[in-house]
């Protein structure tokens, strides 16, 4: 049995993000003004003192762009870059579509995707792409096209399919990215990795977040059909 034979009309969606470039600066980590901070008061030698003031900013410093790192992960911190879709309406292999653009393009694409009612598929997208993509049309004073409480319920697979909680027993079982299911059930892994997203865009390397995007959605896809029984 095949997923349009089981669902019928379905589509299979993944987002790719960055940390929000013009994050309002009150969301941003606060860096201590060196001069102000104070060292070990057991420390009386000035090099030692220096060593050790140096010692505490460099940690801060550290602590602050490992947090500006994961705003990625955060709907309240990213962005979406890219967006990318597969759908199948009828008995013919499934459609991709990937756009990489501004937000708002991207959200125009989503508003167009579940123009429908469609079955849903995603790995790991009531936790992660249901969360982003609302938001950021929120954010952009824009209107939800989708029931986003019921995308986002656990336990609840008739509108959203999301393949993490059904391999992991809705979160029993942590073990397991798409890639190394995908390797499990002899699927090739997606090209690339979401922690490399924000360094290809930072190069300007497109091209790449795109096949990495869309190569998560055809993943996801193989994983769905592989494993329909168990949906």
């Amino acid at each position: 049995m095949t997923l349009f034979e089981k669902f019928g009309p379905y589509i299979v969606i993944n987002i790719e993000t960055i940390g929000d470039p013009e994050i309002p600066k009150g969301l941003l980590p606060v860096i201590p003004d060196k001069s102000t901070m104070k060292a070990d008061g057991r420390l009386k030698d000035p090099q030692k003192i220096e060593e050790s003031l140096n010692k505490v900013y460099a940690e801060a410093v550290h602590e602050a762009a490992e947090e500006i790192r994961r705003f990625s992960i955060y709907p309240l911190t990213s962005k979406i870059i890219a967006f990318a879709v597969a759908k199948q309406v009828d008995a013919q292999l499934p459609s991709l579509q990937v756009v990489s653009g501004s937000e708002d393009e991207i959200l125009s694409l989503i508003t167009e995707t579940f123009k429908e009612a469609y079955t849903i598929f995603t790995y790991n997208g009531k936790a992660f792409d249901i969360p982003h993509i609302s938001t950021a049309y929120l954010r952009h004073s824009g209107s939800i096209p989708y029931p986003h409480s019921r995308m986002i319920q656990r336990y609840n697979n008739v509108h959203h399919i999301d393949l993490y909680e059904v391999l992991s027993v809705n979160g029993v079982y942590k073990k397991g990215t798409l890639g190394d299911w995908c390797e499990r059930f002899g699927i090739a892994r997606p090209f690339g990795k979401g922690s490399q997203v924000s360094e290809w865009y930072e190069k300007g390397d497109i091209d790449s977040i795109k096949h990495h995007c869309s190569d998560n959605v055809n993943c996801t896809y193989l994983l769905a059909d592989r494993i329909v029984e168990m949906l």
